[in-house]
């Protein structure tokens, strides 16, 4: 057997790469650890890979664990910013009209097209700038009710916030002339305005 020259081999040597793996909850896809490949159980499947720049800056702290996640429909590995939806209170609170109130930014815009008796949702520009996951119910309900009396139901609509996040929800309603909506807000600020065009 030929001898090997030890300082030619360290001078050649190349350590293997180092892959780190995130383990996340098959239910929520909330990522729960990042570990090296040598350290993951054999039989370990909710697993994806994460490139080593990433797993140092978690490592290191400079990047929260809580704030990663995994997509469950395309299997990737996402960094977003985590938005605890707690409903803020169990009380049916009235969508103000934007002519009675100076809010200048609301979190979700209801527009009332008159001419096609639709109401459309938009949610704010400011939640479609970076990724967002929400955490908690992301069911969004609206009563319409006669004006003023959220006893006299007409319409209920219902979407989720990731509906709202990725289009405008447009839901035709019956024939409108005063109305008032309430929601139990999941959202601070909530805002209907009245269009008279197409």
């Amino acid at each position: 057997m030929a001898e090997i020259d030890f300082d030619e081999w360290l001078a050649n040597y190349k350590p293997p790469e180092l892959k780190f793996y995130a383990v996340f909850d098959t239910s929520s896809g909330a990522v729960t650890g990042i570990y090296p490949e040598h350290a993951l159980a054999p039989e370990t499947k909710n697993s994806v890979e994460v490139d080593h720049e990433t797993a140092q800056l978690i490592n290191e702290g400079k990047l929260k664990l809580n704030s990663c996640f995994v997509d469950m429909s395309s299997g990737s590995f996402e960094i977003a910013e985590i938005k605890n939806l707690v409903k803020i209170d169990d009380v049916l609170h009235r969508v103000v009209a934007k002519e009675w109130t100076d809010i200048s930014d609301p979190d979700v815009t209801i527009t009332h097209n008159i001419k096609s008796n639709t109401l459309s949702f938009e949610l704010s520009k400011k939640y479609k700038t970076r990724k967002i996951h929400w955490d908690g119910s992301t069911t969004m309900t609206f009563l319409i009710t006669d004006y003023n009396d959220p006893n006299l139901l007409r319409n209920v609509i219902k979407f989720s916030i990731d509906e709202l996040a990725s289009a405008p929800q447009v839901k035709k309603v019956d024939q409108l002339e005063k109305f008032s909506v309430y929601t139990k807000r999941l959202f601070p600020l909530y805002v209907l305005e009245t269009n008279e065009s197409n």
